[in-house]
């Protein structure tokens, strides 16, 4: 008779699975460290106290401009600044990279966006506005030529992430940009309510 041959059995892959360490909430590539958003949590509760500062100081302004736009004047409403770090190049419309892994890039950088654009205090300020003037500043980290196009294509994730610091809809967003001469690797970021919005 003959014998059969038994193969041995498959190690159980679920035990390695658990073992994975868990992530952390904010995870975000190195070229997305960013000196203004906090590493620890000693750090990261001051930013909050200190965005909760600065959004009471927009509302402050925002009931200012109301109240002024009452009496009959036209003034455009509050009007907000935020410094975000230089896009990633896989955000770039010419990178040639996996699915998968810009996946992973966009939601890092919308995910870093928004944390500073909420740090800085502007979640909910422009509730309300039909329209939203965003100008865009680009400060390149080096004197190499880009394309600008490509630039504020890269900023799409940014902006999404702005988006949803401030809770409004993207389609809000009437966006201006323009490159600086300066080097810095930012992107400087001003939102104001348009007038008549």
């Amino acid at each position: 008779m003959n014998a059969v041959r038994m193969l041995p059995k498959r190690p159980d892959r679920t035990g390695l699975r658990d073992a994975r360490p868990s992530l952390p909430a904010l995870r975000r590539p190195a070229d997305l460290a960013h000196p203004a958003v906090p590493d620890t949590e000693a750090g990261q509760d001051r930013a909050m106290q200190a965005g909760d500062e600065g959004l009471d100081g927009l509302r402050a302004q925002r009931g200012g401009a109301a109240q002024a736009g009452e009496a009959g004047g036209a003034a455009v409403g509050a009007r907000a600044t935020v410094t975000l770090p230089w896009p990633p190049k896989d955000l770039s419309p010419n990178a040639r990279i996996h699915w998968a892994k810009l996946a992973k890039v966009k939601k890092a950088y919308r995910h870093a966006c928004c944390t500073l654009a909420w740090q800085a205090g502007i979640g909910g300020v422009f509730d309300g506005c039909a329209r939203l003037h965003v100008a865009l500043v680009f400060y390149p980290p080096d004197r190499r030529q880009r394309d600008q196009d490509n630039m504020f294509a890269a900023m799409k994730s940014g902006l999404d992430g702005l988006a949803d610091a401030m809770r409004v809809d993207d389609r809000k967003f009437r966006t201006t940009f323009d490159v600086a001469d300066q080097i810095g690797g930012m992107v400087k970021v001003t939102i104001s309510r348009m007038e008549g919005a």
